[in-house]
């Protein structure tokens, strides 16, 4: 996998189509964040988040992974250090309800939210993912 000599394009553009857009059981973080990648490299960084909230935790499982953060190194290689993310990274935060993954848009992160993207500081998070150039 490798990202797109146009992915800030790419980049952009996924994050304006999904800014407006509620979480809902079809709209997640998984989801969200496997379109950005999708949009950025042309591949399918992780197949197992198509469908429910549920659907992609079952299937998570099934793939072997036992957490969140063990699905997306299985597909992107071990965590950096958050101040390394750069702008298309996947970022992991912790919430009340468990993990959510989002998109580096530089210094803040970009997740799904009850009304849309909401932004949060990247050097807040949990950990991030490189997304290859």
């Amino acid at each position: 996998m490798k990202r797109r000599r146009d992915w800030p394009e790419r980049l952009n553009d996924a994050i304006d189509a999904a800014r407006a857009r509620p979480f809902s059981d079809a709209h997640h973080c998984a989801g969200f964040a496997a379109d950005v990648v999708i949009a950025m490299t042309g591949e399918d960084a992780m197949p197992e988040r198509r469908g429910t909230l549920a659907a992609t935790y079952r299937a998570m499982r099934e793939a072997g992974h036992d957490s969140v953060e063990d699905a997306i190194a299985a597909r992107l290689g071990a965590a950096i250090p958050l101040a390394l993310a750069h702008r298309g990274d996947v970022v992991l935060r912790e919430t009340p309800d468990g993990h959510a993954i989002g998109i580096c848009c530089g210094s803040l992160s970009a997740f799904v939210g009850d009304v849309g993207l909401v932004f949060e500081p990247t050097l807040a998070q949990v950990s991030a993912y490189r997304v290859p150039f």
